[in-house]
């Protein structure tokens, strides 16, 4: 195993500070500072987490060296996050390896990609003339974060403590943006809740996906959230077949419900 995977922090060779590397912390600064060179709008995130850390989240996306500075003084453990809408993105994330076999099979665009925890970020270029939201369960284990979203930026660190990493050879600045693929589009329009076909129940196969759009649908709905957690796991316990786990639906409710709560309480739901 070579010495980035033995010390995924890269903290081997540095000193440490409040239990961070002080490389760690410049490169986040020059890497924040870089993005926002080449006009991609950053905005600072809990230290190994994805949660904004400022007032308005995403919202408060900038490329201004001076405020992007004044942050990392603040906050200088801070993860990186690039507002996908006004930079002008359209991030297809990919969460498995099953995943990126369906997205293969669809036509996996040559462009800036990105090593997470469990999958890749793969960079497209917007049209302006064609907007696309963000959208959760496109695919079995596929979402799209566009206008009203946003990602994580290498080399900011997951919970898990791995780095996000651009992959060799496929940075910002190996490659240009391509557009986002036509099979993107068509995804996006037809992936619609539809609530009665729902209500009949999810096959094994489709069970994540109907119940991230229960999920969805509840809360973009404003259903109180202790009520449509309680439905969420009525519809996995007993519209799934077979039936999901606790633990499954647990995993999806988080997934979605910590996001739009969060939007909701800061009045972005």
């Amino acid at each position: 195993m070579n010495a980035k995977k033995d010390d995924p922090q890269g903290v081997a060779d540095s000193k440490l500070l409040d239990g961070v590397s002080i490389s760690h912390r410049a490169n986040m600064c020059e890497s924040a500072l870089a993005l926002a060179a080449s006009v991609y709008h950053v905005f600072p995130c809990r230290v190994r987490g994805k949660e904004p850390l400022t007032e308005h989240g995403l919202k408060d996306a900038t490329t201004d060296p001076d405020t992007i500075h004044a942050w990392l003084s603040r906050w200088p453990n801070a993860n990186i996050g690039i507002a996908c809408g006004p930079s002008g993105v359209v991030v297809i994330d990919i969460d498995s390896d099953e995943a990126v076999k369906i997205i293969k099979k669809m036509g996996l665009p040559r462009g800036p990609q990105v090593r997470t925890s469990q999958g890749w970020h793969i960079y497209t270029a917007a049209d302006p003339a064609r907007p696309l939201a963000s959208r959760v369960g496109i695919l079995p284990g596929v979402d799209i974060r566009a206008q009203g979203g946003y990602v994580i930026a290498p080399p900011s660190v997951h919970p898990s403590g791995k780095r996000y990493e651009w992959a060799p050879g496929h940075s910002l600045r190996d490659l240009a943006l391509p557009s986002a693929p036509e099979w993107l589009y068509d995804t996006a329009q037809s992936h619609k809740t539809d609530i009665a076909k729902l209500a009949d129940g999810a096959s094994y196969g489709m069970r994540d996906v109907s119940l991230t759009s229960v999920c969805g649908h509840l809360l973009a709905r404003r259903v109180d959230e202790h009520l449509a957690e309680a439905l969420v796991y009525a519809y996995g316990r007993s519209c799934c077949d077979p039936p999901l786990s606790d633990k499954q639906i647990a995993k999806v409710w988080h997934s979605i419900a910590t996001r739009e709560l969060r939007r909701r309480q800061r009045g972005r739901g």
